[in-house]
């Protein structure tokens, strides 16, 4: 993102769980894990996710993966070729 936000995600459409990781400079703010889909949900009625603090990069992944590699608060990435 162009800034830091609070940005909501939705499971709108998703074939599959997920767990969303939400980054501030590199280092994980907050992380929603096994999200799960909402088929026939109207789009109002979506349940919103969103860090508990601002976030300036959001990744999604398939779920269970931020727990089988111990994913957690505080964690720092590195974007390799960069």
């Amino acid at each position: 993102y162009a800034s830091p936000a609070r940005p909501r995600m939705v499971m709108r459409d998703m074939l599959f769980p997920l767990d969303i990781v939400w980054f501030n400079d590199y280092e994980v703010v907050d992380i929603a894990q096994n999200v799960p889909l909402e088929k026939d949900v109207p789009e109002d009625q979506l349940t919103q996710y969103g860090p508990r603090t601002v976030a300036n990069m959001v990744l999604e992944l398939r779920a269970g993966w931020a727990q089988e590699h111990d994913l957690k608060i505080g964690d720092r990435m590195s974007i390799i070729g960069q």
